[in-house]
């Protein structure tokens, strides 16, 4: 009835029972009273009925408040679950979206990354590149640093060696590293050039240049440094220093000097000795000439004779000269060395003192060698001169020897004084040695120099002159020198083949008729010319006379058929003889011309290969020299044919 009623009836019905079990209870109260047997147990039963429904009321009451509650409590869970449930399948399409999202990202993302790993394989692809090529540049760089001629070294700003690409001296690389940097030089200036240059680089950060020279056991050495800066964000913060060798350039340019002042020196002597030929020309002549004129037995023949002499002495000076600078004359023969050395020995001994001993080594298979005889006995002599005054007046030897030796194209020494090389062959060689003082390398270096002695006086062409013959002959010299032990000077000269035919001449000028044949003489020097005219009229020769060219070819137009010779001098101011030799065959092709000069016959002759030159006078000159020369061109030398062999000047 409850549950059919309703909570809230259910509530009455309970209190609708209680109160009818109170009623019930009271009546029956009253009724006790009366004592009704049968009325009693019908209300205790009933009592108990509605007691009983109104306990299983309130029970079910509760029963169903606590059910009701319940299914509130389930309706709220169910609500709430409801909620969160819509949370959840909100939660979940948000997590969809963002899973979604998340995965739009990777994709994304991993397109990114992948892109980015093609871009960094590619980087590292490149930076390997950069650091193969970094590497390859590195190892030729060392390479190159290595194997440079020049050394090359890193300074730090505490001065000290950070970087060396060779051994300095007896110092390895590595033993160099964190030294001063001084330490790279021995001497003491060079000490000084380079720390000046250090300074003045950091201070300035300018590049320095300076030459350094150093004594080593092999010799001098010169090097030109360059100091420069390394710097970092402005600033010099170490030094590189570069030194390259110019050792080799530095004696290139000392033998160029050398050359170049030999060529000098030898253009003034040369200029000079012909200037002095012609004097002596003259002299001789004119002597010649007075001498020709006296008896024997006349007290100023003496006087003449020596004056002759002494004449001659200078004709030798002239000949020293021209030696020097190569433009000597040269009757060149085919020589036997030994033979020379052997027919002077006794003058050579004569010339020293008697404390110094000459002993010769010579060989006895040595060939002959084409050459002037007077120069070569000339430079054995100055050689063994130079020796003994090496030696002094102290014991010494002086030894001469000769033998034969094959040169080659590295055998450079042979030509460093005179600056022609050699070709290769089989030459005849000249030593001279002494036990001297010697030389150290600053007086080796002037000995050929022209006026320089070690003696208090001296003319100081000894030396110099032989260097002009050895060019001349076409030789070679070597000299080494210890000082303290003594000097060894070694003379090649090219070996002959096999001998030529040697020509004989004989000229008897005493009994000589030339006949009153016309002779033109072309020559400014008033001396000369007045000297040779005088001399060949001597000899019943017509002559007649020119001052300069021009003279001399008007002179030969107006005389051309009664001139049977012209002596024609080289050097002229104005028209020269060359010009003057033109002038003259284009005038007549056969007349014979003879050249006169101071220079040397193959210096001259060279000029006039093929172009009619009947011969070549060297100055100065004898009357017997010129006559010899102008003899078979003249009319009476036809009979003389069987007397003379004349030599054709160009085959010297």
């Amino acid at each position: 009835a409850g549950l059919l009623l309703g909570r809230r009836s259910m509530n009455v019905f309970a209190i609708l029972c209680v109160a009818t079990i109170s009623i019930m209870f009271y009546v029956e109260q009253q009724e006790a009273g009366v004592g009704s047997a049968v009325i009693k147990p019908f209300f205790d039963d009933l009592t108990l009925i509605f007691l009983t429904l109104a306990m299983n009321t309130i029970l079910l009451n509760v029963s169903i408040r606590r059910a009701e509650e319940k299914t509130e409590e389930i309706r709220q869970t169910a609500t709430m679950l409801s909620l969160v449930n819509e949370q959840l399948q909100t939660s979940q399409i948000k997590l969809e979206q963002a899973q979604a999202e998340l995965e739009a990202r990777v994709i994304q993302r991993t397109a990114e990354l992948r892109e980015s790993n093609k871009k960094l394989q590619v980087e590292i692809e490149e930076r390997q590149r950069i650091l193969d090529a970094l590497r390859q540049s590195e190892e030729n760089w060392r390479s190159l640093v290595e194997y440079l001629p020049e050394s090359i070294a890193t300074i730090s700003q505490a001065q000290t060696i950070t970087f060396i690409n060779r051994a300095i001296g007896n110092h390895d690389p590595a033993t160099l590293l964190g030294e001063a940097a001084i330490t790279l030089y021995g001497q003491l200036q060079n000490q000084t050039l380079l720390e000046q240059s250090m300074k003045r680089v950091f201070e300035t950060g300018e590049i320095v240049s300076y030459e350094s020279t150093e004594i080593t056991p092999q010799g001098q050495t010169w090097h030109l440094n360059r100091l420069g800066p390394i710097k970092r964000e402005g600033e010099v913060a170490s030094l590189i220093l570069i030194a390259t060798d110019i050792t080799e350039q530095k004696l290139t340019e000392a033998a160029m000097y050398q050359a170049q002042k030999l060529e000098s020196l030898g253009v003034l002597a040369g200029g000079v000795a012909h200037d002095f030929n012609n004097l002596l020309t003259a002299m001789l002549i004119q002597m010649s000439a007075a001498l020709a004129k006296l008896p024997t037995d006349h007290p100023v023949v003496r006087h003449i004779q020596r004056t002759i002499k002494a004449t001659e002495r200078a004709t030798e000076l002239t000949r020293q000269m021209l030696n020097y600078s190569g433009r000597s004359p040269s009757d060149t023969k085919p020589l036997e060395l030994n033979d020379l050395i052997m027919d002077n020995i006794h003058l050579f001994s004569a010339a020293m003192t008697k404390t110094i001993q000459l002993n010769s080594q010579l060989s006895s298979m040595i060939p002959l060698v084409l050459g002037d005889k007077g120069q070569i006995q000339q430079l054995i002599m100055n050689l063994i001169l130079n020796s003994a005054d090496a030696i002094g007046q102290n014991p010494g030897v002086i030894t001469v020897i000769t033998d034969t030796m094959e040169l080659t194209s590295e055998s450079s020494q042979y030509w460093r004084w005179t600056g022609t090389p050699l070709p290769a062959g089989r030459y005849v060689k000249l030593v001279v040695g002494d036990t001297g003082c010697g030389m150290d390398e600053k007086t080796l270096n002037k000995i050929f120099d022209p006026f320089f002695t070690t003696k208090f006086t001296g003319r100081g062409l000894g030396l110099a002159s032989l260097l002009g013959i050895i060019r001349i002959h076409k030789g070679g010299l070597h000299v080494t020198s210890t000082l303290g032990e003594g000097t060894t000077f070694t003379i090649v000269l090219p070996a002959l083949a096999e001998t030529p035919r040697q020509a004989q001449e004989n000229l008897d000028i005493e009994h000589l008729n030339l006949g009153n044949e016309m002779i033109l003489v072309i020559d400014d020097e008033d001396m000369v010319r007045d000297a040779m005219s005088d001399m060949l009229t001597e000899y019943g020769l017509n002559v007649i006379q020119a001052a300069d060219g021009p003279t001399g070819i008007q002179l030969f137009r107006e005389h051309m058929s009664e001139i049977r010779v012209i002596l024609l001098d080289l050097s002229m101011p104005g028209m020269d003889g060359e010009q003057v030799f033109y002038k003259l065959r284009a005038l007549s092709p056969q007349v014979p011309i003879l050249l006169i000069s101071g220079y040397s016959e193959h210096e001259v002759l060279d000029r006039f290969v093929n172009k009619g030159l009947a011969g070549f006078i060297q100055k100065p000159y004898t009357i017997a020299s010129l006559l010899k020369q102008m003899q078979p061109h003249l009319s009476s030398g036809i009979q003389h044919e069987n007397e003379i062999l004349a030599v054709d000047p160009f085959t010297h």
